[in-house]
């Protein structure tokens, strides 16, 4: 049930409405949904259980959310949605919105059309900071953070878990439009000119599968849309149209530094590792190591060896492959850094499941995230700052110089 009010707050920019309970939030979406609050800001002040109860969702087709949610460090657990209804996510549809870093764990969503996991809906707005794990699952337009929309950005974003439809699903958005008259859009708003769409650091480890055009990021995606320097990896299954990134009949504005780790991918009609086609106009840099039939491939080429069977294994002996090709390969590690700690410096040695860093040269430039410093010297990943601040998820830093490295943080 929904509370009477917010904890506090005016829902300006500098006074937002704090929102702590459960019912506070369910208050929120009673308010958008009824039409009686627009334009509004709010921050989630402590954390939220939703318990797994039935979830409806913010902002509707006649009254989207516009705003700004910001997570702080927050997190939202157990979001659950089944209904055989459209528009379904945390938030139903929003319009001229932003969601700044917004923790979701343990969703589990089943709907129709237009799912996601933060919106069935999202136009004209940005991710940034965005991590999400659970399920989402529907018919058409289904994605892990949206399942339709325009967006103007996606930045930091991560995901990990699975994503299941039957056309336009992605493990981020289902379909990407650059076209307001699309029919398939769910409001109607002026014909305006769009902006680009900026996907950048951002980290999927999932399994998506579909009928058509079925992508590890993007289901299908419009043209304008730049997206590099991103992690897939997982297993993509599609009848037709599948690839690793996304399927995209536009011309890409920029398509680089992106790296496709995949279990499986569907040999099928306009199959690809990364997109299908050559039709982006600025590409290059995108690393692709796949499993196929108990072998290794790189960048579709055979390994020289016969036996992988892990990824684990598969990273090893690509790592051996780059050092007989002249590259100065090391591993980087995923990293578990409770944010309970109260230093403010942290040395962490490499020493878990690797992931991977490619490059002659590495440069140990600094990544900020929430006044938290990263930086990698020797053989540390070194911090300082208020880590007890950041909110619990998976980060992703890249560090680079010729070539793209990562670094993957997790905060527990």
């Amino acid at each position: 049930h929904a509370a009477d009010g917010f904890a506090g707050g005016a829902g300006t920019e500098g006074d937002p409405f704090l929102v702590s309970t459960p019912e506070q939030l369910a208050y929120l979406a009673r308010r958008v949904n009824t039409g009686t609050l627009e334009r509004t800001h709010i921050k989630i002040s402590n954390d939220i259980d939703l318990g797994g109860k039935e979830w409806t969702p913010i902002g509707t087709r006649r009254h989207p959310f516009s705003g700004h949610v910001d997570g702080g460090i927050s997190v939202i657990y157990n979001l659950t949605i089944s209904t055989p209804q459209n528009r379904q996510g945390l938030f139903g549809v929003i319009y001229r919105g932003v969601l700044s870093n917004l923790t979701l764990l343990g969703v589990n969503i089943k709907g129709r059309d237009f799912v996601g996991g933060f919106a069935g809906v999202f136009s004209r707005g940005g991710i940034r900071n965005g991590s999400l794990m659970g399920t989402v699952e529907g018919r058409h337009f289904v994605g892990g953070f949206s399942g339709l929309g325009h967006f103007s950005e996606i930045r930091f974003g991560s995901f990990s878990g699975n994503v299941k439809g039957e056309v336009y699903v992605g493990g981020l958005i289902g379909k990407h439009t650059t076209n307001e008259g699309d029919r398939f859009l769910a409001i109607a708003y002026a014909s305006q000119p769009l902006p680009a769409l900026v996907m950048q650091s951002f980290f999927v480890i999932a399994n998506v599968s579909g009928r058509e055009y079925v992508g590890g990021v993007i289901g299908h995606s419009g043209g304008r849309t730049a997206i590099w320097d991103g992690i897939f990896a997982g297993e993509v299954k599609g009848e037709a149209f599948a690839a690793g990134i996304t399927n995209s009949s536009y011309s890409i504005r920029r398509l680089s530094g992106n790296t496709v780790l995949l279990r499986n991918l569907n040999e099928t009609a306009g199959f690809a590792e990364i997109t299908h086609g050559d039709n982006w106009m600025r590409s290059g840099g995108n690393f692709v190591l796949r499993h196929k039939d108990g072998e290794w491939f790189w960048n579709s080429s055979l390994l020289p060896y016969k036996k992988a069977d892990s990824l684990h294994e598969g990273l090893e002996l690509l790592e051996q492959l780059l050092s007989g090709m002249g590259f100065r390969s090391q591993k980087f590690r995923v990293l578990n850094i409770s944010r309970e700690m109260e230093t403010s410096r942290i040395e962490t040695p490499y020493d878990g499941p690797p992931s991977l860093e490619l490059g002659r040269d590495h440069a140990p430039f600094s990544r900020y995230r929430f006044g938290v410093r990263f930086w990698v010297e020797d053989d540390f990943l070194k911090v300082s700052g208020p880590i007890h601040e950041m909110p619990k998820g998976t980060y992703i830093f890249p560090f680079f110089r010729m070539e793209t490295s990562w670094v993957l943080v997790n905060i527990i």
